[in-house]
């Protein structure tokens, strides 16, 4: 029996992504599979559940182009979740 089914990644930056990509459960940017919201960037599972809680309000509001201390980057930073748009 054939399914289709649509996987959203939940995981930590880019890694869950990359090992279902790996897996083959989804199709990899080659073969079209569309970035999901979290899929290329760091988001702790707090920020992730409270996204998610509060129908992603507020998720691209209050947001810098920003030096990233620890990666010695700019990246796009959101003030009131405190993540970095890294990719």
């Amino acid at each position: 029996m054939n399914k289709e089914y649509e996987i959203i990644s939940l995981g930590y930056a880019c890694m869950t992504r990359a090992f279902l990509t790996q897996l083959n459960l989804v199709p990899s940017k080659a073969n079209g599979r569309k970035s999901m919201i979290f899929d290329l960037m760091p988001n702790p599972t707090t920020v992730i559940a409270q996204c998610i809680r509060e129908n992603f309000n507020g998720y691209f509001d209050d947001i810098a182009f920003e030096y990233h201390p620890i990666n010695h980057q700019s990246y796009w930073h959101n003030k009131k979740l405190d993540v970095y748009y890294v990719h």
